[in-house]
């Protein structure tokens, strides 16, 4: 799996707060995570252990330093006193933390003047001074502008390098730990030795491989990128949305003219008024990585995420099969050979560059009296028409809240589609439960599947669904399947047709409310102990 590096913005929010929002946008230019503390989940935990715990996760600091001393923890006194912004770079230096330090001049149009008492601007002051001293590097900013163009300047290599460093010098503390552990234990008796080594043991979170439920008893074309367990059962992942201000996607050359004749076509449907497609903003996933949670305990998923064009996708994921393009050798094939085959054979869980996938949502939708609720795919559908499918299966679009919020696209998204799709508004998103990231080898696509508990019987659902005038395009022939493994596994017998997406979110959903056990059992007496390959889908240009 490719490594984002991650780097801590660190500054004081009511004179840098803007400044602190370029150095977002110019490290995501620079396809780095841009780790800022105002995007963390709320927590129970002592800031400063928050911080410290989010800050040993960075690669590099970039430490904005203005006039404003900010808000510090309570404790030594007053002489003695450090800012929070303070604190992260003590901390960051302690621990042998790259730090990129950037000096506001006091020419610099500061979002909010100074008003702090004169002890807090004279600690600020020293603070100033101690950044500098000693030879210390250090860049001095007087605008915005200038301020991005630092930052686009900065050596990645050089922190890179750092990063492997430090990781290096974390597996020998590790092994070392680890021997010191076994010696002990062959001091203590050779019956702690088994424990101790399983709690030396670092915990992999990570899944890749191919999803299968009822001891292999039915196989669906999906692959399980990630997911996380406490014990029987999946448990719900937390997402954070890294939107990148600018798009590095571009449409391999080869394939450009199909772009333009597809273009050319819609246009004249669009002048015919027949139905057309239309070029909208979409958003492609980049790159997935993992960051420690909160907590400790759980992960948080990482998403990157820049905006594409609708059309770019129906040439790169629903056409590749019939576009015809060249090696460089000369030889002839098809454009899904040329860039999805090679990417298949090397799949790391990351997204292929050379495709403007289309990343979006399935949620399993479950009533207040215990109904799944499913609906077939209408056959005006460019992918998977006439499958069965979740009710809830949005795409990922531009977010219409505030930009702060952009750190919960895939929350948003899931908002959209209960609204669009089963008329259901405000929904309180806190309730929508993410479970895994899965691909589809054959829309080559990845997805995030999961479910939400909805506060409505399915007879009132029926009633908002009946005039739900967005969902009848996208929807036909409503089901309504008792939430249990028995149920749904007969359902699926009966049933062949079924979008990946789909079963991927459904059994998601089995598997955290009943565990996986339960899952298997129920569908093995179904599909009986044979191999059951659901039938393939097929994809649609339009």
């Amino acid at each position: 799996m490719a490594e984002l590096l991650k780097i801590f913005i660190s500054s004081t929010t009511k004179d840098l707060g803007s400044y602190r929002e370029v150095v977002t946008r110019a490290l995501l230019d620079r396809q780095v995570h841009p780790v800022v503390k105002e995007h963390f989940a709320t927590t129970h935990r002592e800031l400063n252990e928050y911080l410290t715990h989010h800050l040993s996760q960075c690669d590099a600091v970039v430490s904005l330093v203005g006039f404003q001393f900010g808000h510090s923890p309570d404790g030594p006194e007053v002489s003695d006193r450090r800012s929070w912004t303070q604190l992260e770079y003590d901390y960051a230096v302690e621990h042998d933390i790259p730090v990129l330090v950037f000096l506001a001049d006091q020419s610099c149009p500061f979002d909010h003047p100074l008003q702090e008492p004169e002890d807090e601007q004279l600690l600020q002051e020293r603070f100033r001074a101690e950044v500098t001293r000693g030879g210390r590097k250090y860049d001095v900013f007087r605008s915005r502008e200038q301020l991005r163009e630092l930052l686009l300047r900065i050596d990645i290599d050089a922190i890179q390098n750092s990063r492997t460093q430090r990781l290096r010098r974390r597996q020998r503390r590790f092994w070392l730990r680890c021997a010191v552990g076994v010696f002990m234990a062959l001091l203590c008796g050779a019956g702690a030795l088994v424990p101790m080594l399983q709690r030396a043991q670092p915990r992999e979170d990570v899944h890749n491989a191919q999803l299968t439920v009822g001891h292999a008893a039915m196989r669906i074309p999906v692959e399980l990128v990630y997911s996380a367990k406490v014990g029987d059962r999946l448990a719900p992942i937390p997402i954070q949305s890294v939107v990148s201000s600018s798009s590095t996607y571009q449409l391999p050359e080869d394939l450009q003219g199909a772009r333009e004749s597809y273009a050319q076509e819609q246009a004249a449907k669009a002048v015919a008024q027949e139905p057309h497609s239309w070029d909208g903003p979409i958003f492609r996933m980049k790159a997935w990585d993992l960051t420690p949670g909160p907590d400790g305990e759980r992960m948080t998923l990482v998403l990157q995420v820049e905006s594409g064009k609708y059309f770019d996708f129906v040439i790169t994921h629903l056409s590749l099969h019939k576009i015809q393009v060249r090696t460089a050798d000369g030889r002839e094939l098809s454009a899904w050979d040329k860039y999805i085959a090679p990417h298949h054979a090397e799949f790391n869980g990351q997204p292929n560059p050379s495709l403007s996938n289309m990343f979006g949502v399935s949620l399993t939708a479950v009533t207040a009296d215990g109904h799944v609720i499913l609906h077939r795919r209408s056959k005006r559908n460019a992918v998977v028409p006439d499958f069965m499918h979740v009710s809830v299966a949005e795409t990922t679009k531009a977010p219409t809240d505030a930009e702060q919020e952009r750190g919960l696209l895939v929350y948003n998204a899931a908002v959209r589609g209960l609204s669009e799709e089963l008329c259901i508004s405000n929904f309180d998103r806190d309730k929508v439960e993410f479970l895994a990231l899965i691909y589809s080898r054959e829309l080559a696509q990845f997805d995030l599947v999961g479910m939400v508990q909805l506060p409505f019987t399915r007879d009132e659902m029926k009633q908002k669904i009946a005039g739900c005038r967005d969902n009848e395009y996208e929807n036909e022939r409503m089901k309504f399947i008792p939430f249990n493994p028995a149920s749904i596994a007969a359902f699926m017998q009966q049933e062949p047709n079924w979008s990946p997406f789909a079963v991927a979110s459904l059994l998601a959903a089995l598997q955290y409310e009943f565990g996986s056990a339960a899952v298997d059992r129920e569908f093995a007496r179904s599909f009986g102990p044979h191999p059951v390959e659901l039938r393939d889908f097929q994809l649609v240009p339009q």
